[in-house]
C-alpha cells in the first residue's frame, strides 16, 4: 500500500504539501513496488511521488537481488518499473538479476555516469530510451533474449564504440542508436527485418556496417558499408564514407541523413533517383556529381549541405523536390535541358524558367534577379527557413501555391505592381503576422491565406473586386478586417472558422453580393461596421442581415469618465481617448483601465504601482493573525497595460484631476481579470471591474477607503467602475484564526517605502522580546538592519 506522507510547514506565507510516494517499501537503499501480493511478486522503482521529485536516489554500484523481503514477506524481483533510475547522474554501475524479465521506458535515461552494466539473458525488450544519454557507457552486451529495440533506446550514448545487435533481433526502432558519434561499427543479426527511420541518425563516426543478412531483407553487397534493400536494390543507410554498389538503382530517404564526415559522394550511373532527406545536414559534403540518367531528386536531398558550394543538374532530371538544395551557400545551380529552359542567373539560389523569366524554384533566402516578372506555381513551397522576402517592383503575377507551408514566412511586402496572386498563394503560412497588400490587386483567389493562424488584422485595398472562397478560413487569430469599397462579390466560407473575429469594417455603400446558403462568414457575434447611412441596406441583404450587431461608422473619438460603466465587447481603436477622474485624495488608489498608458505620461504627478504580495503577521505569536498588509512595487517606465490592476497615488492636491488624452489608442474588449496569491491558511484574490457592483454583489470583499488602506465594503454601499477589490478566503482544512481586527484594516505598503517612525536601538537578546524581519516572519538570532519590534520598525546595531 503507497503510503501518504503530510508536511507541515508552521510558518505564516509558506505553502502546505501533501505528496504521496510511489514506493510501496524500500530494502538497503532499493526501492520496491508490489506488483502482485498473490504471486509474491515486486517492481524496482524510484524514490517519491515522481521519478523527479529526488535526484540521484540512486548512485554509486547498485547491485539488485534477485528476491526482497518486507514485513516477514519474501518476494521475487521481476521487473525494473518506467523511469526508476532517471536521471541518477551519480550511478556508476548496475547488476540485475536473472530473475528481472522486463525493464520500462526512460529506465535508466540520463544516467550520464553509468559505466558498465550487466543485463540477464531473460530480458526481452529495451523499450523507449531505456538508456538515452547514459554518455559515459562504453559497451554493453545485448542478450540473446532480446527481440526489440525500442526507439531511442541508447540515443546519446556517445562513449559506445561498437554494438552487436543479436541474431534475436528482429526489430530496432526509430533513433534507437541516434546521437552515438563514438560508433565506430556495427554488426546487425540476421533476424532483423526492420529498421525504423533515423535509427542511426548523428552516428557521424560509423565507418563500418555489417549485416548477416541470411537471406533477409537487407543486405552490404559488394564491400559496401550501408544498408540495401534486397528487393528493390534501394540503398537505405550509409556511412561516413560510402562506395555505392553499382547493383543499386536507387539511394533510399534519409539514406545519409548527418552523416556530417561525408565530404564528397560518387553516386554510380545506375542510380534513376535520389530519395526524401537522403543526404540532409552531411554538413562536410562538398561536392556530388549527379549521373545522367538520374530523373528524380526527392525534397530536402541536400538540405543544410552547409558545405556544398554548386550542383549541376543533368538535363535528364524531370522532377526536383520542394528545397532540394541547401538555401544560403549554393552560388551556381545549372540545370541542363537541351533547351536552356531552367538557369541560376545573378546568382539566383532557385531555378528559373529562360522564356518566361518566371521563378521556378526558391531557397530559403534567395537572391532573385531583377529580370524576374513572375513567381511560378510552388516556387517557394514548404520552405521553412524563409522568414522575409523583398519582392522587386518587377513582378507582376505571383503564382499559386508559391509560398505554401512557409512555417517561418513572418511577413512580407507586396509590391503595387502585382496585379495576380495565385490560389493557396499563402495557405498554411502559420506564422505570417503581416501582410500588405498591392493596390493594384484586382482580386484574392480561393484558399490565399487558408490557415495563416498568426495573421490578426488584414485591409483589403479599394482595386479588389471579389475574395474567393476560403481565402481566409482557419485565420484563427484574425481579429479584424477593413473591405474595401470596390469590393461586389465574397465567395462561399472567405472567413469561416474565423472565430475570433470581432471587427468587420465594409467600406462599401452597397453591400457585397454573396451566395446566400454558404455565405463568408460564420461567425455573426462579430461587430459589423458600414458607411454612414448604410446600416439599413446591410440589415436587410443576404447574409449581411445575420450579423447581430450592425453599426454605422462614425467620428473616431472616445470618452471615459469615471462612474460610467465600460462594456465594450470588440477591440477598437480610436483617433482620440480621454479619461477623466477625481482622486479622493493623495493616498493610494484603485486604477483598472481598457487602454495602454505609458507610464511617463503619470511620473510627473503621480506615483504609480503594481501589486506584488500579501503578508499577514502574528505579531503575539499566538497562532492568530493579528496584522495584513499588501506590497505594491512602484513603476517609473514602462507601459501600463490594458485590463490589468494598478495602483496611483497623487502627489499633489492639483494632481488629484486625473486626466489622461491619448491618440490612436486601442480599447481593449471589456475584461475582468484578476491576480491571486496565497500564503499557508488565506487565499487572496485581487480584481478589477469595469461596472458598478454593490455590496452584495462583493460579499466578503475589500476596497480601498478613503485613508489609503483596504477595508471591508459597508452594507448598502457600491463600488464604482475602473475600480479593484480584494477577496480574501480560508484554505480548505486550515486551522488557523484572523483576528477581527486584522480584517478591519489592511494597509497597502510601498516596498521601500517605510511611513513610521525608525528607532535607533541596541540589539535585544532577551526571551521575552519577540522580533520579526519586515515579511512578518520571526527571527530568532537576528543581525543587524531593519525589523519590527512590539509593532514599530526599529534598526538594530
Amino acid at each position: 500500500m503507497n503510503k501518504i506522507k503530510f508536511l507541515v510547514l508552521a510558518a505564516i506565507g509558506l505553502l502546505c504539501s501533501i505528496s504521496v510516494s510511489a514506493e510501496d517499501f524500500e530494502v538497503d537503499g532499493i526501492y520496491y513496488n508490489i506488483i502482485s501480493s498473490t504471486d509474491m511478486m515486486v517492481e524496482v522503482t524510484y524514490r517519491g511521488s515522481s521519478y523527479s521529485e529526488y535526484s540521484n536516489e540512486y548512485s554509486g554500484a547498485v547491485t539488485i537481488p534477485e528476491s526482497v523481503t518486507y514485513n516477514g514477506n519474501t518476494y521475487s524481483v521481476t521487473s525494473i518499473e518506467d523511469y526508476a533510475f532517471r536521471n541518477c547522474s551519480g550511478l556508476t554501475s548496475v547488476v540485475i538479476p536473472n530473475s528481472v524479465t522486463s525493464m520500462g521506458n526512460y529506465t535508466f535515461d540520463g544516467c550520464s555516469g553509468l559505466t558498465s552494466i550487466k543485463i540477464p539473458e531473460g530480458v526481452r525488450s529495451f523499450y523507449w530510451g531505456a538508456f538515452r544519454g547514459c554518455s559515459s557507457l562504453i559497451s554493453v552486451k545485448i542478450p540473446n533474449s532480446v527481440t526489440n529495440i525500442g526507439g531511442y533506446a541508447f540515443s546519446g550514448c556517445s562513449g559506445l564504440t561498437s554494438i552487436e545487435i543479436p541474431n534475436s533481433v528482429n526489430t530496432i526502432e526509430n533513433s534507437a542508436f541516434s546521437g552515438c558519434s563514438g560508433m565506430t561499427s556495427l554488426i546487425i543479426g540476421s533476424s532483423v527485418t526492420h529498421i525504423w527511420e533515423d535509427a542511426f541518425d548523428g552516428c557521424s563516426g560509423l565507418t563500418s556496417i555489417v549485416v548477416n543478412e541470411d537471406n533477409k531483407t537487407y543486405d552490404s553487397r559488394e564491400g559496401c558499408n550501408a544498408i540495401i534493400e534486397r528487393s528493390s536494390n534501394r540503398l537505405i543507410k550509409g556511412c561516413k564514407s560510402t562506395r555505392i554498389p553499382n547493383s543499386v538503382t536507387s539511394i533510399g530517404s534519409y539514406a545519409f541523413i548527418r552523416c556530417s564526415g561525408l565530404t564528397s559522394v560518387e553516386i554510380p550511373n545506375s542510380v534513376t533517383s535520389i530519395g526524401n532527406y537522403a543526404f540532409y545536414g552531411c554538413s562536410g559534403l562538398t561536392s556530388v556529381e549527379i549521373p545522367n540518367r538520374m530523373t528524380d531528386i526527392g525534397k530536402f536531398a541536400f538540405y543544410d549541405c552547409s558545405e556544398l558550394r554548386s550542383v549541376e543538374i543533368p538535363e535528364s532530371v524531370t522532377s526536383i523536390g520542394m528545397t532540394a538544395f541547401p538555401s544560403d551557400n549554393i552560388v551556381s545551380m545549372t540545370v541542363a535541358d537541351g533547351n536552356a529552359k531552367y538557369d541560376s542567373r545573378e546568382n539566383c539560389n532557385g531555378i528559373i524558367e529562360t522564356e518566361t523569366n518566371k521563378l521556378i524554384w526558391g531557397c530559403n533566402t534567395t537572391t532573385i534577379p531583377s529580370t524576374v516578372t513572375s513567381y511560378g506555381d510552388y516556387a517557394f513551397k514548404d520552405c521553412s527557413g524563409l522568414t522575409s522576402i523583398d519582392i522587386s517592383e518587377n513582378v507582376i503575377s505571383i503564382g499559386e501555391s508559391a509560398f505554401e507551408g512557409c512555417s517561418g514566412l513572418i511577413s512580407v511586402n507586396i509590391p503595387n505592381s502585382v496585379t495576380s496572386i495565385g490560389e493557396y498563394a499563402f495557405r498554411n503560412c502559420p506564422n505570417l503576422v503581416t501582410v500588405d497588400l498591392p493596390d493594384n490587386l484586382t482580386k484574392i483567389s480561393k484558399y490565399t491565406f487558408y490557415e495563416c493562424s498568426a495573421l490578426t488584422s488584414i485591409e483589403i485595398p479599394n482595386s479588389v473586386t471579389s475574395i474567393g472562397g476560403y481565402a481566409f478560413e482557419r485565420c484563427s487569430s484574425l481579429t479584424s478586417v477593413v473591405i474595401g469599397n470596390s469590393v461586389t462579390y465574397i465567395w462561399s466560407y472567405a472567413f469561416r472558422n474565423c472565430d475570433n473575429l470581432k471587427s468587420i469594417t465594409s467600406l462599401n455603400p452597397t453591400p457585397p453580393a454573396t451566395e446566400y446558403w454558404y455565405g463568408p462568414f460564420t461567425n455573426h457575434d462579430a461587430t459589423l461596421y458600414v458607411p454612414f447611412g448604410a446600416k439599413d441596406a446591410y440589415s436587410e441583404a443576404n447574409n449581411w442581415k445575420n450579423f447581430t450587431n450592425i453599426e454605422e461608422l462614425e467620428p473616431s473619438i472616445y470618452e471615459l469618465t469615471d462612474g460610467e460603466e465600460y462594456n465594450e465587447a470588440s477591440d477598437k481603436t480610436v483617433e482620440a481617448l480621454t479619461y477623466s477622474r477625481t482622486l479622493p485624495n493623495t493616498e493610494w488608489n484603485a486604477l483598472y483601465l481598457p487602454f495602454k498608458v505609458p507610464v511617463e505620461m503619470l511620473t510627473d504627478n503621480y506615483d504609480v504601482a503594481y501589486f506584488n504580495n500579501m503578508h499577514a503577521y502574528d505579531r503575539d505569536n499566538n497562532g492568530q493573525i493579528d496584522e495584513m498588509d499588501m506590497e505594491i512595487m512602484l513603476l517609473t517606465e514602462g507601459t501600463l497595460h490594458a485590463n490589468h490592476p494598478y495602483f496611483i497615488r497623487a502627489k499633489n492636491d492639483a494632481a488629484k484631476e486625473l486626466n489622461i488624452e491619448l491618440t490612436d489608442a486601442t480599447l481593449y474588449t471589456t475584461q475582468e481579470n484578476s491576480l491571486t496569491c496565497s500564503s499557508v491558511y488565506l487565499n487572496y484574490e485581487l480584481k478589477g471591474i469595469y461596472t458598478q457592483r454593490t455590496a452584495a454583489e462583493l460579499t466578503d470583499c475589500y476596497a480601498i477607503n478613503t485613508s489609503g488602506a483596504w477595508s471591508p465594503i459597508a452594507t448598502g454601499s457600491y463600488l464604482n467602475p475602473f475600480r479593484l477589490y480584494l477577496k480574501i478566503t480560508s484554505r480548505d482544512g486550515s486551522p488557523v484564526e484572523v483576528a477581527p481586527s486584522a480584517l478591519q484594516s489592511i494597509r497597502i505598503r510601498l516596498k521601500g517605502d517605510y511611513t513610521t517612525d525608525i528607532d535607533e536601538v541596541e540589539t535585544q537578546t532577551t526571551d521575552a522580546t519577540i522580533i520579526y524581519d519586515l515579511s512578518g516572519r520571526r527571527v530568532e538570532n537576528p543581525g543587524k538592519g531593519i525589523y519590527i519590534v512590539n509593532g514599530k520598525k526599529v534598526v538594530l546595531k
